[in-house]
């Protein structure tokens, strides 16, 4: 998985690296101990996810000009 070196400056931020402590599940591990999964983790699969969707839109829907600039927005948000 590649991210833009603005998307790891961002994750690189306490603000950002605090999300590691907050559970994405809550308390379903004690139930499913597979279940470990966490708010930094999901954030980034999110915003790498969000990416790919708007390349394949930008690849399909041309009237739509997507460029770099936005899908960089959109992943930041998703962030």
């Amino acid at each position: 998985m590649e991210l833009h070196p603005l998307l790891v400056k961002i994750i690189d931020t306490p603000q950002f690296q605090r999300l590691r402590d907050i559970k994405q599940l809550g308390g379903c591990y004690r139930v499913y101990p597979g279940a470990s999964h966490n708010r930094f983790e999901h954030s980034i699969g999110v915003a790498y996810l969000a990416g790919e969707l708007a390349k394949s839109l930008r690849s399909r829907q041309r009237e739509l000009k997507i460029d770099d600039r936005d899908i960089l927005c959109l992943q930041i948000a998703e962030e």
